[in-house]
């Protein structure tokens, strides 16, 4: 019986020449169309957001590559990606075989991306109607309720807001009647003037005790009588003063709340409402704004986050949709148009990078000559 050969088996090897690792990726492949379709976006805007000094930043355009093709493949935690770009063969040639940590990559979406998704997303959509993709004739508003991150019950009610303010304004004018009664007692108020009952919001009532203080100062001055109604004075300035912070208080609650019916402590900008369902399936009340893909806190960063999964979907579709030559023959025209823009880009970029060296060399020297001395 004739023995039984096996392919080599070196793991180990050390190769001469490395290979490409484009070779090992299709041409119509989705991460040879996203890298394409990314190469004639504008990053002007995105890249105004760096500054020179300190390590050289990897590009943005780089970054944004690989950010696009993992929503596209439901990956969005900076983790994952970071370890995707360990051992992912896509990964690895979209990045150019660079490795940033999960922090680096979170920057970038949280901080330099935050600002740029809006002009990002309109050029993702001007190619998606150029090749026919979308069109712009309707649009469509989602009216989806996303669950926040924020405590349940740390909700403000815009109606329980109302009732204690209500409340808290006529205690105010009971106290301010007093006031007027004792001033009235003095001399009588000129009708130019109006009684300090006419006051009712936070500011004007400020104004009202400074004013009382002020006559409470000059009366302690005086005789016996006088300091005794200072001292009955002071008594009910001290209450005006605890209801004034308080309508303070429900004056900023309303303020915060503007059109809504509440809001929660820890994150303004979510709504309580009564959601579909909720894990015990009851139907409980909730916090809205909060996807169960992201864990970020905010408006902005969940803007943000969402502006990226719709770009990258628009993305995926329109390389599923659209062959690689009209995608090709539509990123020619971009570059025809956007041609002299994408050139002073690169030496925007090119230039920032040589301040950067320059700066760096100077620290070395100076650190040198500090280590020297």
């Amino acid at each position: 019986m004739a023995k039984v050969q096996f392919k080599t088996y070196t793991p180990n090897e050390i190769v001469l020449f490395p290979s490409n690792l484009g070779e090992r990726i299709p041409k119509d492949h989705p991460a040879r169309l996203l890298s394409r379709i990314v190469d004639g976006l504008d990053l002007t805007e995105l890249i105004r957001t760096y500054k020179s000094g300190g390590t050289t930043p990897f590009h943005p355009r780089m970054l944004l590559k690989v950010v696009f093709y993992a929503y596209m493949n439901n990956i969005y935690s900076c983790r994952k990606i970071e370890d995707a770009m360990n051992w992912n063969i896509q990964y690895m040639w979209l990045s150019g075989n660079q490795h940033p940590s999960f922090s680096t990559i979170n920057r970038f979406r949280s901080e330099h991306m935050k600002d740029c998704v809006n002009s990002l997303f309109i050029q993702v959509v001007k190619i998606m109607v150029a090749l026919g993709q979308v069109s712009l004739d309707v649009q469509y508003i989602d009216g989806t309720k996303i669950e926040s991150v924020a405590n349940k019950y740390t909700f403000v009610w815009k109606k329980a807001t109302l009732t204690n303010k209500a409340k808290l304004e006529e205690k105010i004018k009971s106290v301010l009647k007093q006031i007027d009664e004792g001033i009235a007692q003095d001399n009588a108020p000129s009708k130019e003037e109006g009684t300090m009952t006419d006051a009712i919001d936070s500011e004007h009532l400020q104004q009202l005790i400074d004013k009382v203080n002020e006559e409470n100062s000059r009366l302690a001055q005086g005789s016996k009588e006088d300091k005794e109604k200072a001292r009955q004075r002071q008594k009910a300035v001290n209450k005006l003063q605890k209801h004034q912070e308080k309508l303070k208080e429900y004056e900023d609650k309303l303020d915060t709340m503007g059109f809504r019916n509440s809001y929660s402590k820890t994150d303004p900008d979510a709504t309580f409402m009564r959601m579909k369902e909720d894990a015990m399936n009851n139907g409980q009340t909730k916090t809205d704004k909060q996807y169960k893909r992201f864990r970020h806190r905010g408006f902005s960063k969940i803007q943000m986050d969402f502006g990226i999964l719709a770009m990258a979907f628009n993305l995926q579709k329109l390389i599923k949709n659209v062959g690689r030559d009209q995608i090709k023959a539509v990123m020619e025209a971009f570059s025809a148009l956007f041609g002299p823009l994408l050139a002073s880009l690169w030496n925007l970029w090119g230039k920032f990078q040589k301040e950067e060296t320059s700066v760096n060399k100077n620290r070395q020297l100076s650190n040198r000559n500090l280590i020297a001395a």
